[in-house]
């Protein structure tokens, strides 16, 4: 019925909106005045509509642009979103719009729309007293979901200042993998005009997930979302937050506790949350940029520039990608962000080594190319005699590109690289690498690429550096060599392959022309050959097709090359695979061996890098230590020391403490506010998963701190049906997608170590010092000797995440065993645990642990929250 009378409202708007007159201004609630149905375009038949509110007073103001839901096939302009938000946006210049609705319009009517009316909105704002450059988009569910894509495939003309997005499904193939298939999700049925969830709907799905166009350079967000939403999981809105934070998006979240899908219920939990969705617009909208708390990456950001490759296009900076890159400040502290238009680039570009915060950033590779055709034997007068036959060069620091194609096309005519890359920390995401032979020289230093794709025949990757390919295909033109590493003696990896593809062509190549070309006598290729003695190669969990010769290896004529390479393989799958029939000079590793090839390790060096979370940033604890003055200057008047764990550090059952409980008493209530945020039963999975990270999280400012201790609980099983709480063993980079029976959806399920390095890295994204506490320790099994130490391996593996991401430790195991020299089991019980099991103490254990904990603070270098503790 409501669609039906949607339909009729529109059959009836569309005679009166021939006029293209607005429906006269009536006075609007508190201020200002609201026309209705406004033409903004027409489509397949309809005509589409917008209210628009102007406010009293001059402006001019600030834009809202909302986007109703209804599960993209109902809803109205009016509703959902106006009821709860139109008090506290009485000083914006607000527009709230209809758009096609399915069954009857199909994907991506709604979503071209979302943009025709951001255009309209740019264009006409002036005429309501709003400001053109300082529009944001607001959406609830279905209309959160779509202005979320619109947010996220920032195309320069629907470019807006801010996003809110209100309970928005943002991953869409994987919501409906929870939902069981098309059967279960009936809106999106109608949307895609799809009956099975099949792998060609998957690929659509994905297509329209914002999760997918998520990158650097993106405007703010601001997410607003129920913890016990059963329709938009809050757990799919923090993994969004999380993805935007690791990619340096400035991102907001505010979680309504028992708020569930429905809008129209938030107040009743969360009366305040429209006034704060409105102050932080207010802080994102504001006319002097540099008074905004977070809108980096905003529009008019001097560190953002446009290439077209568009002679005249006047919506560019510039039409020559070589002119933006030297325009880049040199030595620069903060990255140069050069977004690139769909095109075509041809020439030779090179980052020159004072550029060291370049940052790339193309819509998609399929259609954004770098591309250059001349090999090491030829020469134009563009070309820089140093890097004769390359084509892209960086030669700075910090370089960043993502969706964009690096080629050359000269051809299979010996040496001519698509890239090559001499400096360190080097990111590519979601790139193309395309060329015959010595497509990839890196040169020197780390580089990180994920998610992409390279292609070549003759030593294609290649060069002396440190360098992971995670989740990449690796595509070898009929046969060759994938490698041919010149890594130093002493330097412990050189190139690293990690859960990548090894594609290769048939025998013959076809080139594109239809014929057969380069038909060779040995079209198999190898995964390496030594450019110098010690070159070291790994692939790690990677498929292998049956283009890789059996022998796996190459020593390039020379066997005393086979004492010296490092080369080796874990856990190879596919018809390539063939352990068994390797060269005996390289390594099948053992999985104890192949733990430490993980991003982290491999790529750490001397500043503790790991690109795979971008949001460690080395420095984070002296920022974080700087800002404490400044938070307790805020509104809030201290900072707070936020306290994570399970029932061993808060417990009231009867007779029963944790040291959480009783930590405050040791702190001077006048410097900081302590608060105890654990859970018993709680593992470090599950208290991510249920949302209690996220609400310390929404809660946190920069100067806060966090203690974290983790590990009794994650020894459990992954998916049984009363907990389904365990953890992977180890700290490595392994998962496993499991049914939860307790959620009813499929979960991927990581290792201890992810996790604790999830609440490293979070808290550091939000200008909080982490820290993290091993386990303390059960009632031990012997009497206690001095130097005993529990067996226990998360004690070890939560030292070993700390040191790895350099937190601050507290090896509160250790502390608290110290107490226990020369006693016996049974006087430990005793005296500090209760009577009813071996894990949790009672009072006087708690104060014990409490104090051990306060000893562990104190003894850290360096730690500022030892400052607020009281005198001893």
């Amino acid at each position: 019925m409501q669609i039906k009378l949607r339909a009729l409202s529109l059959l009836a708007s569309a005679a009166l909106a021939a006029l293209f007159h607005p429906a006269p201004a009536s006075a609007a609630p508190g201020a200002g005045t609201v026309a209705r149905d406004i033409v903004y375009g027409h489509a397949a038949g309809e005509t589409l509509l917008l209210d628009a509110h102007t406010p009293g007073g001059q402006g001019p103001f600030p834009v809202v642009l909302v986007v109703h839901g209804g599960g993209w096939s109902g809803g109205d302009k009016e509703e959902d979103i106006m009821p709860a938000m139109s008090a506290a946006l009485t000083n914006f210049t607000w527009f709230t719009i209809n758009y096609r609705l399915a069954p009857a319009n199909r994907w991506p009517a709604c979503y071209d729309d979302v943009l025709n009316a951001i255009r309209w909105v740019k264009q006409h704002a002036p005429e309501y007293k709003g400001d053109p450059d300082r529009i944001a988009l607001m959406g609830y569910s279905s209309g959160g979901h779509l202005v979320a894509l619109a947010g996220t495939r920032t195309n320069l003309d629907t470019r807006v200042r801010a996003v809110v997005a209100l309970a928005p499904p943002t991953d869409i193939a994987r919501d409906a993998l929870r939902r069981g298939g098309m059967d279960k999700w009936v809106s999106m049925k109608n949307l895609l005009g799809r009956d099975q969830l099949d792998a060609a709907t998957l690929e659509v799905m994905k297509q329209i997930s914002p999760i997918n166009y998520i990158q650097p350079g993106m405007p703010p967000f601001l997410l607003v979302q129920g913890d016990a939403d059963k329709t938009v999981p809050c757990v799919q809105t923090v993994d969004f937050e999380s993805r935007l934070k690791s990619d340096h998006v400035p991102c907001g979240l505010i979680i309504i506790p028992g708020g569930q899908h429905r809008i129209s219920d938030w107040a009743r939990f969360e009366p305040g949350w429209p006034a704060q969705v409105a102050d932080w617009l207010n802080r994102n909208l504001t006319k002097d940029q540099s008074n905004a708390s977070d809108v980096s990456g905003s529009a008019t950001d001097k560190s953002i520039v446009v290439v077209s490759s568009v002679a005249n296009d006047v919506s560019a900076n510039f039409t020559n990608l070589q002119s933006a890159i030297n325009a880049a400040p040199d030595h620069g502290t903060r990255p140069y962000r050069i977004l690139l238009k769909p095109g075509i680039y041809e020439g030779q570009f090179i980052v020159p080594k004072s550029k060291n915060q370049i940052q790339l950033f193309g819509e998609d590779a399929g259609n954004t190319v770098l591309t250059y055709g001349l090999n090491v034997r030829e020469t134009n007068a563009s070309t820089d005699p140093r890097f004769k036959g390359a084509g892209t060069v960086v030669l700075g620091d910090n370089f960043q590109a993502r969706n964009v194609t690096i080629q050359n096309t000269s051809g299979d005519h010996g040496q001519a690289l698509a890239l090559r890359v001499d400096g360190d920390r080097a990111v590519f995401n979601h790139c193309r690498i395309l060329g015959w032979q010595d497509t990839l020289m890196l040169n020197d230093g780390r580089d990180y690429f994920t998610n992409c794709y390279l292609a070549g025949r003759v030593d294609f990757i290649y060069g002396s550096a440190t360098a992971v390919f995670q989740n990449c295909e690796i595509h070898s033109k009929n046969g060759g060599h994938v490698t041919a590493a010149n890594t130093p003696r002493d330097q412990p990896f050189g190139f690293v392959f990690l859960g990548c593809q090894l594609t290769g062509d048939p025998n013959p190549w076809i080139a594109p022309d239809g014929t057969p070309a380069n038909q060779r006598d040995h079209p198999m290729a190898d995964l390496g050959r030594p450019w110098r003695p010690y070159a070291s190669v790994a692939y790690i969990n990677c498929w292998m097709g049956d283009h890789i010769n059996p022998a796996g290896w190459n020593n390039w004529r020379n066997p005393a090359n086979e004492t010296t390479a490092r080369y080796a393989e874990y856990n190879s799958s596919g018809p390539g695979a063939n352990p068994a029939r390797r060269v005996k000079w390289a390594r099948q590793l053992t999985p104890e061996q192949a733990q430490a090839y993980t991003v982290a390790n491999i790529l750490h060096g001397a500043d503790g890098w790991d690109p795979a979370q971008p949001d460690q940033i080395p420095e984070a604890n002296q920022m974080a230590q700087s800002a404490n003055a400044a938070a307790a200057a805020s509104s809030r008047t201290l900072p707070v020391l936020f306290i994570v764990g399970d029932s061993t550090v808060h417990n009231s059952a009867p007779g029963l403490l944790g040291w959480g409980d009783v930590v405050g008493r040791f702190f001077d209530p006048g410097k900081i506010s302590v608060e105890n945020h654990a859970k018993p039963g709680r593992s470090s999975r599950t208290f991510q998963t249920q949302g209690w990270w996220a609400r310390i999280l929404s809660a946190a400012r920069p100067g806060d701190f966090v203690i974290i201790q983790m590990g009794h609980n994650d020894g459990g099983p992954l998916d049984d049906a009363s907990r389904a709480r365990g953890t992977i063993p180890g700290i490595g980079g392994q998962s496993q997608t499991i049914h939860n029976p307790l959620l009813d959806r499929p979960e991927v399920v990581h290792t201890y170590g992810w996790y604790m390095r999830k609440y490293i890295v979070d808290a550091r994204a939000h200008g909080m010092i982490p820290i993290i506490c091993s386990p303390v320790p059960r009632v031990p099994e012997h009497t206690v000797k001095a130097g005993d130490t529990d067996k226990t391996p998360w004690v070890e593996w939560s030292r070993e995440v700390a040191g790895q991401e350099k937190a601050f430790f507290i090896p509160l195991n250790h502390l608290i065993l110290m107490h226990y020299v020369g006693m016996s089991p049974h006087e430990i019980k005793a005296a500090w645990f209760t009577t009813n099991d071996n894990t949790h103490a009672n009072a006087a254990g708690a104060a014990l642990n409490a104090s051990a904990v306060v000893a562990g603070l104190r003894a850290l270098d360096d730690c500022p929250l030892k400052l607020d503790l009281l005198n001893p």
